[in-house]
């Protein structure tokens, strides 16, 4: 036991510490201003977009589809949330959520009831319109001084995860190679999500998933949406690798973007074992109908391959979702972080950012954390997954890995729920770090150094930022 440690007095000095040193987002999909302003969300449309809700609420039994249609009056959707509420309430999302709420505008869920939901929606939709807002919640509650924001996700992985989900297809390469070329191009490429960073302290990193299946055809007015160019005119695999050399080169040569990002664990194996160019062209030389699901992966495998040895030579590190899939039926082993393992040690030279502690395999992430110098983590989802778990994972990594690859992510759409993940995550991170020091394992001022890590220097000295 360390001598003369009073641990509430030292936790309040860490939380006023972190709050002048500041924070750094490494991972988020905050809406821009205008894109929030024009959005208008109120409290429904705010909460359909919360972790609570997509997590915790749905796993209650909440009808997620029927409480989102217009035409449902909102007495009956109030008493559904309710329902729902009432069994979330011990929930690490449900903490989440409150918290922020409780921070941004003043009320607590608990609270939420017919007699007042309308002030709480109205009071959002001010919210919206304040040019200042995202200066009131990331800076001033928070010190948010940079962050990284994911660019966007494809119309096509947004429709694929739908279909999979409604079990309309059987898995991926069934939505690829059968539904996706029956779609009408334009209306999935309308599916496309994109985010700005206009209002944020941030920086960005480009989803690179559509450069993944961006062999066949119908998937070209996607790529010149997100990338430019003109994807439309390749028609072999030495062409579509110029072009993608030469976005990858704009992207690094771009201000604000600082990494690029996959998400393709939502719906495929996160293992990329070594594909030849020759197998990669097939997809390339073949009629659609002739290409099975083993080409379209080592197409993906190729590629994804080639894009990680060209970020290592243009300074980006690349981020990978890793751990339980965040929509659809996908296993949650299909995105254990040691399925990396070939991928990582053929690219010594590129950094991986290895997103939500690949949970709930965290220790998978630490061990190739410490047995990779290129391997770092993120805490990004795993903070608000759940609170036991994440302190485990936390108090495991700081067992194993240096202290320079541990960084922090809201990983939310809402500034407002932004600030009720850090503040979940400061707590989970200031209690751990309080054991370790009544342990005498660190000392006090040490563990305000390893807070300043954590939550901000890690990911500026990793970003660039």
């Amino acid at each position: 036991m360390s001598r003369g440690f009073n641990c509430s007095e030292w936790r309040e000095t860490a939380r006023q510490h972190l709050l002048e040193h500041g924070v750094a987002d490494a991972h988020h999909h905050t809406l821009g201003r205008a894109q929030r302003k024009q959005r208008n969300p109120g409290l429904w449309d705010w909460l359909s977009e919360s972790y609570l809700f997509l997590g915790s609420l749905r796993g209650a039994g909440l009808d997620t589809h029927k409480f989102l249609d217009p035409d449902l009056p909102d007495e009956r959707r109030l008493s559904m949330l309710l329902d729902a509420l009432d069994l979330t309430r011990a929930t690490t999302y449900y903490r989440v959520v409150d918290e922020g709420l409780r921070a941004s505008f003043g009320f607590e869920l608990k609270d939420l009831s017919e007699s007042n939901w309308r002030a709480w929606d109205e009071m959002i939709r001010a919210a919206n319109q304040r040019d200042d807002w995202f200066e009131e919640i990331l800076v001033n509650r928070m010190n948010q001084r940079s962050g990284v924001l994911d660019r966007q996700v494809g119309g096509t992985m947004v429709d694929a995860i739908s279909s999979i989900d409604g079990r309309e297809v059987r898995d991926w390469y069934d939505y690829l190679l059968r539904v996706r070329p029956e779609r009408d191009a334009t209306e999935v490429d309308g599916l496309t999500k994109k985010r700005s960073i206009d209002g944020q302290p941030t920086k960005t990193a480009a989803k690179i998933d559509t450069l993944l299946y961006g062999w066949p055809k119908c998937t070209r007015t996607e790529l010149k949406d997100l990338f430019g160019g003109y994807p439309q005119e390749i028609a072999d695999l030495d062409e579509y690798l110029d072009y993608v050399d030469e976005r990858l080169e704009e992207l690094g040569s771009d201000d604000d973007t600082v990494a690029l990002k996959s998400a393709i664990a939502g719906v495929r194996l996160l293992h990329f074992p070594l594909s030849t160019q020759t197998a990669a062209q097939r997809v390339f030389t073949s009629p659609v109908e002739q290409v099975s699901a083993a080409d379209v992966a080592c197409f993906e495998n190729f590629v994804m391959d080639y894009i990680c040895n060209r970020a290592g030579q243009l300074g980006l590190p690349v981020q990978l979702h890793t751990g339980t899939a965040f929509a659809g039926v996908q296993d949650d082993r299909s995105g254990a972080p040691s399925l990396l393992t070939d991928l990582i040690a053929r690219h010594p030279d590129t950094k991986f950012d290895l997103m939500h502690g690949g949970y709930p395999y965290f220790r998978e992430c630490a061990t190739l954390a410490v047995r990779f110098p290129n391997v770092y983590l993120n805490l990004a989802w795993l903070t608000m997954m759940s609170d036991s778990d994440a302190r485990r994972a936390l108090d495991s990594w700081l067992d194993q890995v240096p202290l320079n690859k541990i960084q922090w992510g809201g990983d939310c759409v809402f500034a407002e729920e932004t600030l009720g993940a850090y503040l979940v995550a400061r707590e989970q991170v200031i209690a751990l770090l309080a054991a370790k020091i009544a342990q005498a394992q660190i000392g006090p001022d040490e563990a305000l150094v390893y807070l300043e890590r954590i939550f901000c220097d890690n990911a500026r000295q990793f970003f660039g930022l």
